[in-house]
């Protein structure tokens, strides 16, 4: 069960990190983001199950709920981050250029403001998302072993208890990893504001 934790964590992380690193090359060359706002708004219309058994068919390895909570996260991460990246002071971006400013400092000093102002709320709503299509994507894709398979096991059999039980440990889960993602965020910050 903590593997199926670890997956959708980890998917999800990697989702923000494509989805953020997306919006800023997006946000730099135009083309861009007209491809990716092709690819999110495709992913938007397909529904959740297609995708998982996309995946099932194409990965064919126990990774299932990995790659499937890091689509997720990217098409929920995307469009938000791509909104801050392009909400940029220009005049703030051309001094930079004129002055040379090294590429991290331009990052701290005039994107990551608006970039950490608008995934906030995104990031926090993102995880639970993330957690019940990746709970979703283990009873179809991989329902042996998982905390999925597990919850469905229990409500085949009609087994109340363990069927709660896999909810009260996918909820705690859900408050854990969205502390874990909160002081994440905020190690970051402090990092890159140092």
């Amino acid at each position: 069960m903590a593997q199926s934790f670890i997956n959708i964590g980890l998917g999800s992380l990697l989702g923000v990190f494509l989805g953020c690193s997306a919006a800023f090359a997006a946000a730099q060359v135009k083309g861009l983001h007209v491809l990716f706002k092709g690819i999110v708004g495709a992913l938007k219309l397909i529904p959740g199950v297609c995708i998982v058994l996309l995946l099932i068919l194409l990965s064919r390895n126990n990774n299932v709920t990995l790659f499937f909570c890091a689509v997720v996260a990217f098409v929920g991460i995307y469009e938000t981050a791509h909104a801050a990246f392009d909400s940029k002071d220009n005049g703030l971006v051309e001094m930079a250029q004129v002055f040379r400013m090294p590429a991290d400092n331009t990052f701290k000093y005039i994107y990551w403001p608006k970039l950490k102002k608008a995934i906030g709320g995104v990031a926090s709503q993102g995880i639970s998302t993330c957690i019940a299509w990746g709970i979703t994507a283990e009873v179809v894709g991989q329902a042996e072993g998982s905390l999925g398979g597990s919850i469905y096991q229990a409500f085949s059999d009609g087994d109340m208890a363990g069927m709660m039980t896999g909810i009260i440990i996918v909820v705690l889960a859900t408050a854990a990893l969205k502390l874990a993602i909160f002081l994440i965020g905020k190690f970051t910050a402090n990092q890159i504001q140092k």
